[in-house]
Order: C-alpha cells, then structure tokens, then sequence
C-alpha cells in the first residue's frame, strides 16, 4: 500500500478536534543574555514559563517551547520564522520599544519584517496564514 492510499486522521477530522495531530514540541536557540532575550520574547507574545542566567523556556503559541541557552558564540540568524495574527500591532509594539524593524514586505500569503532582536539575532516575523482553522 502506498502513502497516497493512507487517510490521516485530518483529512477525516471531526468539529470535535480538527487540529492537525502534530506540531513542533520544542526548538533551542543560543543566546548571549538569556535576560535580555526572555524581555523581547514576552515583548512579542512568548510566555516565559521559566528563567535563569544561563537558560530560559519560552512558550509559543501551540504549546511549542523555545529553550534559550546562553552561548557566547550563538548564531545570528535563527532559521525559522514566528507567526502572529496581527503583524502591524506587532512591528508597532517593536518599534515603540526602542527595536527598529524593516518596512512591512507583503506577499502573496504573508505580510513579514525582520527585526535584530536580543544577542543580534537576525527574526523574521510572518502574518498568519492559518486562516480560520484552528491549530
């Protein structure tokens, strides 16, 4: 039997649980202050579930779990995107805190900027393009 004869439980979801039956568990990022990252992570929309000096969980959207580690040598580009629901209200809050993020691109799917947020990490943020489905 070949992958394209399987049904997912998704394509055969109910209004009970349409959520797709996966999703990111956990994605780290090294970080020069851990501090430092934890305020602009809240700044944007991450609940910070746990912190110290050396390293801090920050929960997206989800469930998802960010583990911020320090690392003096981290990498300046994070090699993945966050999404939010309204993106203006995002790069309006960024700018009023003192962050200077590029002018909003818009797509054909998703509006997005960049920002340098803590250590020099390079963020993309993305407009949501999960429409009216729940995840």
């Amino acid at each position: 039997m070949g992958l394209a004869n399987l049904k997912t439980k998704f394509e055969n979801s109910t209004e009970k649980d349409p959520r797709p039956d996966i999703s990111i568990g956990h994605v780290g990022l090294g970080v020069k202050d851990v501090s430092d990252a934890v305020a602009f992570f809240k700044l944007v929309g991450g609940r910070d579930l746990m912190h110290s000096a050396r390293m801090a969980i920050i929960e997206l959207r989800g469930g998802t779990h960010m583990i911020l580690r320090q690392d003096f040598e981290a990498q300046t580009y994070a090699g993945f995107d966050l999404m939010v629901d309204d993106i203006q209200s995002l790069w309006d809050r960024l700018v009023a805190a003192g962050y200077r993020p590029s002018p909003l691109r818009s797509g054909g799917i998703h509006s997005s900027f960049d920002v340098i947020g803590p250590s020099g990490l390079l963020l993309e943020f993305t407009s949501s393009h999960a429409m009216d489905r729940p995840v």
